[in-house]
């Protein structure tokens, strides 16, 4: 009861009394434009390595390898999470870290993987898979970050997405991650 009445609160501070869908409602934004770091994510595409990546062509070579032997490599996941610019390949994304997830090698993903994924789904405007994603870490494991945590939550109060900023809070929460971000 007590977050239902925060976030009603919430919802008053930035639009008012009225409903956080009221036209008259402002965006607002708590964190700088430097701290999203748009130009140094931006930069990640000029890199020769990423710029040589067939991502058709590299699924096919990483699916086959999680399917013989179920050990694929969390860094080429990551590499692959990096590289993803389209709509079209979330979808090999979404398998690619399910393979991952169900393989020996989670432990050992990169948590430039969840910023990359995370920050891929910003980009794309792909919010509502993000959150089915986020929501269902024992398929995907994609784990927020204090940063992450503080990008989704700026961009959904942004964007008048209040109930999904309180549910990336409450991941935070559900991760026992109590520390101040």
């Amino acid at each position: 009861m007590a977050l239902v009445r925060r976030f009603i609160l919430l919802e008053r501070s930035i639009c008012g009394a009225g409903s956080a869908l009221r036209a008259g409602c402002r965006n607002y934004s708590f964190l700088p434009a430097s701290y999203h770091l748009d130009d140094t994510w931006a930069k990640r595409l000029d890199s020769s390595f990423v710029k040589q990546i067939r991502l058709e062509q590299f699924f096919n070579e990483l699916r086959k390898k999680f399917e013989a032997d179920g050990m694929g490599s969390p860094l080429d996941v990551d590499i692959f999470a990096t590289a993803v610019q389209r709509p079209e390949d979330l979808d090999s994304l979404h398998e690619l870290l399910v393979f991952l997830r169900n393989s020996k090698n989670t432990p050992l993903t990169r948590s430039s993987t969840f910023n990359a994924v995370i920050r891929t789904h910003l980009d794309l405007e792909r919010y509502d898979d993000l959150m089915k994603i986020l929501a269902d870490k024992i398929k995907y494991g994609i784990f927020l970050d204090h940063y992450t945590a503080n990008l989704l939550m700026d961009k959904f109060i942004e964007l008048k997405r209040l109930p999904d900023a309180v549910r990336v809070a409450i991941d935070l929460m559900f991760q026992e991650d109590f520390d101040h971000p």
